[in-house]
């Protein structure tokens, strides 16, 4: 392994992959030595710069897909590669480079994904409630042990949650307790017991339930949990099979532990790019760790991403969207594809340029650079690095 930076686990903070502000710690790695760093945008450029070195992670542990080329070819190759910067957000990215958009395996095209993902469902979340309509948090787990396949653990759980809603019980309980939608999403953390994955479920409802309906509905699902699981030879405790939120209050309480700016839709559309606790640890613990030379901890994470690949992360049950009026739901390519209106090209680099940006593996800090706006600055950090020639068209602002 070849990387600038090692980053323990222990150091990836909760939002450290979102848009959104998190808790972090004090820069890392070259981001500290970086002049044009402002110090309200520090995390925001730390986050850039662990994103893009736990993509060499993944580059190196998965070297046949997509994820290895990740932003490193041309999509078309007769226009420049541009590097972009957007004033509204106060963020760079780059232009005519191919993205894998892998929410799974790749810690850049995932923080984009989910966090789109996560606006969307902030929308819809709000405006429910605006509406006085209810909104019910689940999460379903099983127990496994150490030593049994992510694959198998995880098919079993995802085996066991489709079958719960297709039950005559699970049925009932839709119309029953008027539930008109949900939106399911996946997250796995790896701890003393092994594999430990599970399902969050937002549960849309046309009106607020009492506090005995919320209770019956809690008893009746986790009833028919175990019921599932048993049929299926696994089991989940009464106790911990399933977590119900329902409240306001408590669907709150239960996401503030994530930080301050953690909300519901937070915990479902980025569940997978949250940190884990103690000794569980989250695919990007993992390739932390990797980083670090762990090499259980790669071969842990490879494990992980065989078993996750092809798996939706944010589902939406049929129909759902119609009923509340969105649109049909873009896949994770396309979202990572979607290009700001407002960004303004900074700098065109053409092919011999931009391999002198991966040679030098620096496309975190020149997004960094970029992110404050300034041509000049662009044009001085590339310089450093022997980068001449590039055009720079227009002008925004210096500075």
């Amino acid at each position: 392994m070849n990387f600038k930076n090692n980053i323990p686990s222990s150091q990836i903070t909760p939002g450290i992959f979102s848009e959104d502000d998190g808790n972090g710690k004090p820069a890392l790695g070259i981001i500290t030595k970086l002049r044009t760093a402002q110090p309200k945008t520090q995390e925001a450029q730390r986050r850039v710069s662990v994103r893009f070195e736990l993509l060499n992670a993944a580059r190196d542990l998965l070297p046949k897909e997509r994820v290895a080329n990740c932003l490193r070819f041309r999509i078309d190759a007769v226009r420049p590669i541009e590097v972009l910067y957007n004033p509204d957000t106060a963020s760079a990215h780059y232009g005519n480079v191919a993205a894998c958009g892998s929410v799974w395996t790749c810690p850049v095209c995932s923080a984009k994904i989910s966090e789109r993902r996560r606006i969307e469902l902030q929308e819809v979340v709000d405006t429910w409630l605006s509406q006085d309509r209810g909104i019910v948090l689940l999460t379903f787990t099983l127990q496994h042990r150490q030593g049994e396949d992510c694959e198998d653990v995880l098919d079993g759980l995802l085996e066991a949650h489709r079958d719960l809603w297709r039950y005559r019980a699970g049925i009932e309980l839709r119309h029953d307790f008027g539930i008109l939608g949900r939106v399911r999403s996946l997250e796995i953390t790896h701890g003393g017991n092994g594999w430990h994955p599970h399902v969050h479920v937002l549960l849309f409802l046309g009106r607020k339930l009492s506090n005995f309906e919320a209770k019956r509905l809690r008893n009746q699902t986790s009833d028919l949990w175990s019921h599932i699981l048993s049929k299926k030879a696994r089991y989940a405790s009464a106790v911990h099979g399933v977590d119900m939120r329902f409240a306001d209050n408590e669907i709150a309480d239960y996401v503030s532990k994530f930080g301050s700016d953690w909300s519901v839709a937070h915990e479902v559309a980025k569940s997978h790019v949250k940190v884990g606790t103690g000794k569980n640890r989250l695919p990007n613990n993992l390739l932390a760790d990797y980083l670090q030379g762990d090499i259980e901890a790669g071969k842990l994470w490879q494990e992980y991403a065989k078993a996750f690949k092809g798996k939706t992360q944010l589902q939406w049950t049929k129909g759902f969207r119609s009923l509340i009026g969105l649109g049909e739901n873009k896949t994770d390519l396309e979202l990572v594809r979607e290009q700001e209106q407002v960004a303004i090209p900074l700098a065109r680099l053409d092919q011999d340029q931009w391999r002198l940006v991966l040679a030098n593996d620096i496309r975190a800090e020149l997004l960094i650079v970029a992110a404050n706006g300034s041509q000049a600055g662009v044009k001085s950090f590339l310089e450093m690095f022997g980068i001449f020639g590039v055009q720079y068209p227009g002008y925004y602002r210096d500075g």
